[in-house]
């Protein structure tokens, strides 16, 4: 069993020290080094079959984006173009990752190369949830909504359908973050809420 954790590399130079992963084995083993290019390393995630790593990278006048990489060896791939670097929710074979723009567009980036799918259903207040079991529905929220609405959209066709809702606590004006179990059947989420009282003022002259 592996994980990743990043290391600043023993070099000085004339922009911020870039962080870089190191994959360690859990229990004896070697640490690898996965990288000795000059990509700031943050973020970094695991692909579900533990093969790879996703990671928000930085290069010297460029600006953020995504990369994959294969723990193996090679070099990282970029997935996303410059500037598209939010946090990616990977499809559980391994193919897509949901990504929000900056302009709050959702996208699915092929981990394979050059392929994406705009996801026109999904609206600026819409946040991804995460996958369906077999990869082939993505779940989404719509945020500030009382009941929280949770959809499904399917990759294929592009379609997208009305899940279930969530009532939420009273003087609730809806969730400004979600999440949920992959059965649907456990929930967590934070709210805005309206705690303000009202006083009566008698006898005002």
């Amino acid at each position: 069993m592996n994980f990743v954790r990043g290391t600043l590399p023993d070099v000085n130079t004339k922009t911020a020290r870039l962080p870089r992963p190191e994959v360690v084995r859990i229990g004896p083993g070697a640490v690898g080094k996965l990288t000795q290019d000059g990509i700031g390393h943050e973020a970094v995630t695991w692909t579900p079959d533990g093969k790879s790593i996703i990671f928000r990278g930085m290069t010297s006048g460029h600006a953020a984006r995504l990369y994959v990489q294969n723990v193996s060896g090679g070099a990282p791939r970029p997935i996303t173009p410059e500037g598209v670097s939010a946090t990616p929710f990977c499809s559980p074979d391994g193919r897509w990752v949901w990504i929000r723009a900056p302009d709050r567009t959702s996208t699915l980036y092929s981990l394979n190369g050059g392929a994406q799918i705009k996801l026109t259903a999904m609206t600026a207040e819409d946040w991804a949830l995460g996958w369906s079991p077999d990869g082939k529905s993505l779940r989404y929220f719509r945020r500030n909504a009382n009941p929280v609405q949770i959809f499904t959209l399917d990759v294929a066709t592009g379609g997208s359908q009305l899940w279930k809702e969530i009532a939420l606590p009273e003087a609730v004006f809806g969730a400004l973050s979600f999440r949920m179990s992959a059965d649907g059947r456990t929930y967590a989420y934070s709210v805005v809420s309206n705690a303000a009282d009202i006083y009566i003022a008698e006898n005002v002259k």
